[in-house]
């Protein structure tokens, strides 16, 4: 089932809405991108700060893709969304001010104009509730990942008013335009990416808090090991918007039953958590939050975890300066893991190619945090397992002991 996307607009220029943006234009459609009006001399100016980010952030795969993208504000300019065929609401997660939009929308857009929300906090239900019945048959809500020109998943999520044509046409542009894999989900808290996804950050980032470790630590841990992006889980929190704890974890927390697993680990209570949202260091979108650029250079800095003060980023194998004391700024506590009890060190492996200058070690980017003898491995494949640090130690001896001993 095919229907030309000749225009789209996305209403809301902050990370997503402006990344979603960006990949319409990727696929060749003009798009209008909408936020809040800026200064008197410049309205557009945030909706145009959004396409500066995402050129700056290379979401764009050509620089000349961004032409495709005008500008404007949704006080001035929203009339102009009536021609789009998609619209894409990516506004902040309030109820009461996505009711509001909707209002407005349902009163300008054409019948069969595509009204898909980014994840809202809230049940589709809700966010429907008091509108149209043409409104509801063309509203489904669609779950892009930031950033979105990298992440090829979209969750799409159909209401019982929600018609199966309008349904089956953002599935069918999503993956021909967009170039997603899409998963139908039901309409229940944080859908599937996020119920699991939230539920994992907030474990990752309480468990390195009371471990003490350092942001670099965890990151290197809560990473490539686990199969997930680079950011880690405090680069992952930077990227997402620290700000969005309060919203979207505690929604998720009101909506799940007290006896669900996410209760045990409460990110939004975490005191942490909540200086940083007071002090306005909500991540990469402040310029700072668990990591930043050092003012006045390009010297990227780490959050102290313990203090709340930045200081220079190290690399998370770093050894520590003496027995129970971090160099990174961590408090130095010991991790308990199959047995074994010491100071964590991280030791990143790269294998393939030649198996004897390369000491027999074929698990590429595995990651292994060595205690006392044994080890806990993740890499791939096999996942986590226990492993014995080879003869000799690592480096150049222990690929030379590998090799004596296939003689």
């Amino acid at each position: 089932m095919e229907r030309a996307i000749r225009k789209v607009a996305v209403i809301g220029a902050g990370s997503m809405g402006s990344g979603i943006a960006a990949q319409f234009a990727n696929g060749g459609v003009p798009v209008l991108l909408l936020d809040v009006a800026g200064p008197e001399d410049d309205r557009a100016a945030p909706a145009r700060a959004g396409v500066e980010r995402q050129l700056k952030a290379q979401g764009f795969m050509d620089p000349s893709a961004a032409e495709l993208v005008s500008v404007g504000s949704i006080e001035d300019d929203l009339a102009a969304v009536a021609d789009a065929d998609w619209i894409v609401e990516a506004v902040v997660e309030d109820l009461a001010v996505k009711r509001r939009l909707f209002a407005r929308l349902d009163a300008l857009r054409k019948p069969g104009r595509w009204c898909p929300p980014t994840p809202p906090p809230s049940p589709l239900a809700q966010l429907t509730e008091g509108a149209s019945e043409a409104f509801r048959s063309d509203f489904v809500i669609t779950h892009f990942f930031n950033p979105p020109r990298h992440m090829r998943l979209m969750e799409l999520v159909a209401g019982p008013g929600t018609a199966p044509e309008a349904a089956a046409l953002v599935r069918d542009a999503a993956e021909t335009v967009l170039g997603k894999t899409v998963v139908d989900c039901r309409d229940t808290p944080a859908f599937i990416a996020n119920r699991l996804g939230c539920h994992w950050m907030s474990v990752a980032a309480i468990e390195a808090l009371r471990h003490g470790l350092t942001v670099e630590q965890a990151d290197a841990v809560a990473g490539a090991p686990f199969g997930v992006p680079r950011t880690g889980i405090f680069g992952l929190l930077d990227l997402v918007g620290i700000d969005l704890v309060p919203l979207v974890w505690g929604s998720l927390l009101g909506a799940l039953p007290a006896g669900d697993a996410h209760h045990r680990h409460d990110l939004t209570a975490e005191p942490l958590i909540r200086r940083l949202i007071a002090e306005g260091r909500i991540g990469r979108k402040a310029k700072g939050g668990f990591y930043r650029l050092a003012p006045g250079s390009k010297e990227r800095e780490a959050l102290n975890l313990s203090t709340g003060e930045y200081r220079p980023q190290v690399d998370a194998g770093a050894k520590p300066r003496s027995r129970g004391v971090d160099p990174a700024g961590g408090c130095g506590r010991t991790l308990r893991l199959g047995g074994f009890v010491q100071q964590p060190r991280l030791h990143r492996r790269r294998g393939g190619g030649d198996r004897r200058r390369r000491g027999g070690h074929r698990h590429r980017h595995a990651a292994r945090l060595w205690l006392g003898r044994g080890a806990v491995r993740a890499g791939r494949p096999g996942g986590l397992r226990r492993h014995r640090r080879p003869a000799g130690g690592g480096g150049a001896r222990g690929a030379a002991a590998s090799r004596r001993r296939r003689r």
